[in-house]
């Protein structure tokens, strides 16, 4: 789940992929239970594994479905085979009212069994009455249940009057629509038969192979499936626009072509033209690149109005969350453009990594995700270069390496103990990590060995489920096996230093020293060694090698031939490594010199997350650090240009007061006053290109949010009054603006306008169900800052016009709001059981997080008590709030040791 937080905007915890999933009502109890014992093989309480001596081979499953009704009804007819002897037979199944069960041995006649339900791990345990032998068998358990309340599971959504069912099932939550094997290394062929009423059409993740009428109703029988695990298969019924698209081409890996469609909620169905062109080009690409055919019969891509994810990669039948499908091209941003086409690479990378190979168990996520997220970036870098997705997955990368650096980080490969740490696994070391030591290794094996090293893996595991040292055994070399475990099986970034010994103008040695990086406030111990796959950028070239680095002396860089002595070393070539380098304050003003300009734009980007670790680390001064930004500005790469805004953020948010506000504005305004100018609020012309939109958006925000300008204030208030017709019409004129800058326009015409403006938007909010409008007009309504304004962004937390997944955003953000932070975070205490229980229960404990912003390390025992009487409702809570108070302390530190020169350099 990849995510970022953005300054303007909203908490851009844009969850790329399923999280685990929320409870609901318990259901009615089993018509026959008595007690049986617990199966041998299920493990005590806690723990979630069933036991692999009882296998599920196919599914048929067949489900009455009626989005207008509170329960839906099913049987379920599971092929099991015994590797043994057994009596009891134990599955998951979770809010299931069983009303009939039968079991049928092999070459026996069935026979009505006894269920017995274990609410508490989400158990059936059925009790065969006299011992069935190793063999095939068959279990068939009708049931009821009702809708999911939270947006995992099955559950129900209303848009524009209409009433709809859609699916989310990773991690833990196929159990609650089905009796199933619901773990990932459970693959099994599903046949799927979905009664709805009429005027409904159903979706699932295989062709339909036939139609029939059942009085009012409409049965839908789906072909066979591939082998899939549970947490993979998807429903969805409604009355739903489906747009069919030209079927995706073949390809020199596929001889036929695939069919093709876009589904949407009744009336959307034309936003769907951008993405199904998109998507089609991005099989062809991942197709090219893996030499193997797109694994299933056809692709869906469908928009989901509710939805706690942002998407989610069940095969064949792909779900989004509108604003990451649906773009309307009139009004559509090209951020939003991007996003989709991300996401989409992301999820279509998923069709292989996940669904053709799956990891054997939870602990392995990260050949899920990771791989996904580092594929996604490769595929929509190699179609739009333009963009800049390597740079993004870098700047991943970098927020992983904040995560990494705390005492409390988990590994990437954690062992999962309870159902709290499969929640877990679903965070920025297992997505942004896990790409990112992909991205090294593949820099130093070489790009053509680690694909045909995919390539085996792919083939050899193929519609089967791998762990992670079937990739290392597959992937990588056998001497880089182990370099590449350390990274997935502790926690901690490598800090990387360089000296230099240069004898007759040539380079004599190169010594690499590495410890963990800590930042200031760290209880942690750096003294920990690295295996390091090291690029080293020099003024003459690249040089490569492996290093066993310790904190204590110096290694030897292997040197292949000789070298001159280098004018500057830089320990990051191609910013492909997963390190942190930490110059000093005269390192940093010879870096930011010329060797700056001499860096491709990936070295250079490193070189800022350079700045930010040495500004994090304390091994340099705010002077030069601020100092630089100069150069970071300049540089003719947009994305370079703003790499450093956190450093900006942190600074405006709490190393200055009242009477440093001016002096810092200052400074900004004179890094970025001139480029704004030249380019102003809006376009002058008709044709101006998606680059130009963009950084008249990044440049109107530090205009406005850190250098505060008042002249350029005045002018987008005046704006954004009249796209919010007020003073006017009252209607949205959402065209006379670039549609880039709107949200930057809604919060500072909040912060401005106050009451009235906020007013205004929430009128707006209240009329519309447009994603990417209601994302735009939040924006501006959290940014509340003045007292009475703010009180009512508060409230709005708790209103039903706010949907379920926008809960999360909207709740982190009001402890970004400085002006108000403090009577917002009072205000999230006050009214904790209430916030929670509008979130779904997959997002509630990326929340706990979210008094990072308070920036004081004295609070511990205030943040633990706020969150204790939600725990229970928190899945992995627990981590989070670990996570949470080291973040403070490290936050509380790094304000201590730079706001006095802050003072000095910003006072009046």
């Amino acid at each position: 789940m990849q995510g970022k937080r953005s300054r303007i905007g909203l908490c851009g915890l844009t969850l790329l992929c399923a999280c685990p999933s929320p409870r609901v009502d318990a259901p009615p109890p089993p018509t026959a239970s008595a007690s049986v014992a617990p199966h041998p093989e299920v493990e005590a309480p806690g723990a979630t594994r069933l036991s692999t001596e009882i296998t599920p081979l196919r599914y048929a499953l067949a489900l009455r479905i009626d989005p207008e009704a509170p329960r839906f009804s099913g049987k379920a007819s599971i092929a099991v085979r015994f590797a043994r002897e057994e009596r009891v037979l134990a599955l998951h199944g979770k809010d299931l009212h069983i009303t009939k069960a039968t079991f049928t041995a092999a070459g026996g006649a069935a026979r009505e069994v006894r269920v017995e339900t274990d609410a508490a791990r989400g158990l059936l345990q059925i009790d065969l009455g006299e011992s069935a032998p190793a063999g095939d068998h068959e279990l068939v358990l009708a049931y009821d249940a009702p809708f999911a309340a939270g947006l995992a599971g099955m559950y129900k959504v209303a848009a524009d009057g209409e009433s709809y069912v859609f699916t989310q099932f990773e991690a833990l939550d196929a159990r609650r629509a089905f009796p199933c094997f619901d773990e990932p290394s459970f693959k099994a062929r599903f046949t799927v038969e979905l009664t709805v009423p009429k005027g409904n059409t159903a979706i699932s993740n295989t062709p339909v192979a036939s139609l029939t009428k059942v009085g009012e109703d409409s049965r839908f029988v789906f072909k066979e499936s591939e082998l899939l695990p549970s947490y993979l298969v998807a429903f969805a019924v409604g009355p739903f626009d489906v747009v069919d698209a030209p079927p995706i081409p073949q390809s020199s890996a596929r001889k036929s072509a695939i069919p093709l469609r876009g589904v949407a909620v009744k009336g959307k169905g034309p936003q769907l033209a951008f993405a199904l062109k998109e998507t089609s080009g991005l099989i062809l690409d991942l197709e090219s690149y893996f030499g193997i055919a797109y694994p299933f019969e056809k692709l869906d891509i469908i928009a989901v109005p509710d939805f706690a994810a942002g998407a989610m990669e069940n095969a064949g039948a792909i779900t989004f969350r509108e604003a990451l499908l649906l773009i309307d091209p009139k009004s559509g941003t090209e951020k939003q453009r991007r996003d989709i086409v991300g996401v989409a690479a992301h999820e279509l990378a998923h069709q292989w990594f996940g669904d053709l190979v799956t990891m054997k168990w939870w602990d392995d996520l990260w050949l899920n995700e990771g791989f996904a997220t580092w594929m996604g970036q490769r595929i929509v870098h190699k179609r739009y270069p333009g963009w800049n997705a390597d740079l993004e997955l870098m700047s991943w990368s970098q927020g992983a390496m904040d995560s990494d650096s705390l005492v409390s980080a988990r590994k990437i490969v954690q062992p999962i103990e309870h159902e709290d740490d499969v929640e877990n696994a679903f965070d920025d070391l297992t997505y942004s990590k896990g790409a990112a030591i992909i991205s090294m290794f593949e820099r130093f094996i070489g790009e053509e060995a680690f694909r045909k090293g995919v390539q085996r893996y792919f083939e050899k595991h193929r519609f089967a489920n791998a762990s992670t040292s079937d990739f290392l055994n597959d992937v990588l070399p056998e001497g880089s096996r182990a370099a590449f475990r350390q990274y997935l099986e502790r926690p901690g970034v490598p800090r990387v230093s360089l000296s230099v010994t240069c004898k007759d103008g040539n380079l004599g040695m190169l010594g690499v020293r590495a410890e963990r990086f800590l930042p200031l406030g760290s209880s942690g111990n750096a003294a920990v060694p690295f295996e390091l796959p090291l690029c080293v950028r020099t003024d003459s070239g690249t040089m490569c090698a492996q290093v066993a680095a310790t904190p204590k002396a110096e290694t030897p860089f292997k040197l292949e031939k000789p070298t001159k002595c280098p004018a500057f070393v830089f320990p990051n070539a191609d910013g492909a490594g997963y390190l942190r380098y930490t110059p000093t304050s005269e390192q940093i003003k010879t870096l930011f010199g010329k060797p700056f300009a001499s860096l491709t734009s990936a070295e250079r980007f490193a070189a800022v997350d350079a700045l930010r670790a040495s500004f994090k680390s304390g091994a340099a001064d705010l002077p030069a650090v601020m100092g630089a930004l100069a150069s970071v500005a300049k540089d003719k790469d947009r994305t370079l240009s703003f790499a450093a805004s956190d450093l900006l953020e942190f600074t405006s948010d709490n190393l200055i007061g009242p009477d440093e506000r001016a002096g810092f504005g200052k400074l900004v305004g004179d890094i970025y006053r001139e480029r704004f100018q030249k380019l102003g609020l809006t376009a002058k012309s008709a044709t101006e290109d998606a680059e130009t939109r963009l950084l008249r958006r990044d440049l109107l925000e530090q205009m406005v949010v850190f250098a505060r300008d008042p002249g350029v204030r005045k002018d987008a208030l005046a704006l954004a009054r009249r796209v919010i017709g007020l003073g006017g019409d009252g209607k949205l004129h959402l065209e006379i603006a670039p549609a880039e800058i709107v949200s930057t326009l809604l919060i500072v015409g909040v912060e401005e306008g106050k009451t009235e403006f906020w007013d205004a938007l929430v009128t707006h909010l209240k009329a519309t169900g447009d994603a990417q409008l209601r994302r735009t007009l939040l924006a501006g309504l959290v940014s509340a800052s003045d007292p009475k304004t703010a009180e009512k962004a508060r409230l709005l937390l708790l209103d039903p016009a706010l949907k379920a997944s926008e809960t999360l955003r909207y709740a982190m953000n009001l402890l970004t709001v400085g002006d108000v932070r403090e009577a917002n975070w009072a205000w999230l205490r006050a009214n904790m059981k209430a916030v929670v229980a509008r979130m779904p229960e997959s997002s509630r404990s990326y929340f706990v997080g979210a008094p990072a912003t308070l920036c004081d390390g004295t609070r511990e025992k205030e943040i633990r008590d706020a969150f204790q009487s939600e725990l229970k409702e928190i899945s992995g809570a627990s981590r989070g709030l670990d996570n949470v108070v080291e973040r403070l302390k490290i936050c509380a530190a790094m304000k201590a040791f730079h706001a006095p020169a802050a003072k000095k350099m910003f006072a009046k």
